[in-house]
């Protein structure tokens, strides 16, 4: 139910002249259900955690009666890729271009913004991400827009400074994806109701069984290890490299797989043939979430050893968790990021210490060498992700808090 505000002018005639009444408005209320416009920094089909957030989100709320319009860039793949999946969606997408000039960007989106929301007028703006958040203060100042801002991480500490990060979020009801996040962030808005909902993973399903099947063949006797996302420092791949020369004296037969890439795969490279590990070391590239299920499927053990930065970058949630986790995979994380609702240490996976090659090392010994206590884990770990972290349950989240904002 949608609140609107009519206005009716009674016309009355009187000895053959029409008279009209002075205006009156009312507030009635609509049988149609609200319009939300998500403002996000990113949307698939390319890769990306506020990417997939986003579009999870939208899923939920078109099939929950919500009209929904969609504003983003959507990078990293060609304009034919954008086009098939955007005519795929039950909902509108308006694609945004990207700009090399960052200032011309920002008032290009501004723009875009504001162009979205008086030809659609929704009822609620959901900004995903810093830019985002902060460009839609305006419309809320304006146009007298309400607002919900998701924060996935330390993406306002990293764009803007504190006094535009509390500029951008006052007025707006706030949600952070992890606990850890939430107390980040109110570091610079100190006292702030900020609600938790966690992020969500969809099971990915194998698309081809031949070549989940030619995987095993290849691997066969190994321990696989896997880590899927961006090859750089936040991600952690490196620690993994550095604890395998340990793990190996153990396990010989162990090998680590890395989907993705990143500007640090070079260098990762060569710290594996340093430590004299890079045979059990395979950079696969960047591949589909289709062919990322074959791996799932594979591996012994998923790891996401991310770290924090010198500029305070760290891990929001850690979706592929949740990813590997419906797979039935146990996951080896890290402390002090947003991975601590991920894992449910000693029940669904092990925490190690942030970087912390040895502590790694012995995490994935302890689970390489107990088949039982993996095959638990990652039993508790699929339940928990079923249970917990599927999308209709986290979608009922965000539409009982999206009522609550309207009414």
């Amino acid at each position: 139910m949608v609140k609107k505000m009519v206005c009716f002018v009674f016309v009355f005639r009187l000895n053959g002249r029409f008279l009209f009444s002075r205006p009156a408005y009312y507030f009635i209320l609509a049988c149609e259900m609200p319009t939300v416009l998500i403002f996000s920094s990113e949307f698939p089909p390319g890769p990306g955690g506020i990417a997939e957030h986003a579009y999870q989100l939208a899923v939920q709320l078109s099939s929950s009666g919500f009209k929904v319009i969609v504003l983003s860039t959507q990078d990293y793949v060609d304009k034919e890729a954008v086009s098939i999946f955007n005519s795929r969606q039950n909902f509108k997408v308006l694609s945004l271009r990207h700009y090399r000039s960052s200032s011309f960007f920002q008032l290009y989106r501004i723009f875009k913004l504001f162009a979205a929301c008086l030809t659609n007028w929704p009822e609620l703006v959901i900004a995903s991400g810093a830019t985002p958040g902060v460009c839609s203060v305006l419309v809320q100042k304006l146009l007298g827009q309400k607002r919900l801002c998701v924060i996935h991480g330390p993406e306002y500490h990293i764009t803007f400074s504190p006094w535009l990060t509390h500029y951008g979020l006052s007025g707006a009801r706030l949600v952070a994806v992890s606990r850890f996040s939430r107390e980040f962030i109110r570091k610079t808005l100190p006292g702030s109701n900020i609600q938790v909902i966690n992020n969500a993973a969809v099971h990915i399903p194998l698309s081809d069984p031949d070549h989940a099947e030619s995987l095993r063949s290849e691997y066969k006797g190994k321990n696989v290890l896997l880590t899927v996302g961006t090859i750089y420092y936040r991600k952690g791949q490196h620690i993994v490299i550095k604890s395998l020369p340990r793990i190996l004296r153990f396990f010989p037969d162990t090998v680590y797989l890395i989907i993705g890439n990143g500007r640090k795969e070079q260098e990762f490279r060569e710290l594996a043939v340093s430590l004299n590990v890079e045979h059990a070391v395979k950079f696969i590239g960047q591949i589909s979430k289709a062919d990322i299920a074959a791996y799932l499927a594979l591996c012994d053990i998923y790891l996401l050893t991310s770290q924090v930065l010198a500029d305070g970058d760290f891990e929001g949630f850690g979706i592929s968790i949740i990813e590997a986790a419906l797979w039935g995979k146990p996951a080896i994380g890290t402390r002090n990021n947003g991975i601590e609702d991920a894992i449910e240490d000693g029940k669904t996976g092990l925490l190690t210490n942030l970087d912390s090659p040895d502590e790694t090392a012995e995490a994935v010994i302890k689970l390489l060498g107990d088949p039982s206590l993996r095959t638990s884990m990652g039993e508790a770990a699929k339940t928990r992700a079923e249970q917990e972290y599927n999308w209709k349950r986290i979608g009922s989240h965000y539409i009982s808090l999206i009522n609550t904002i309207l009414d």
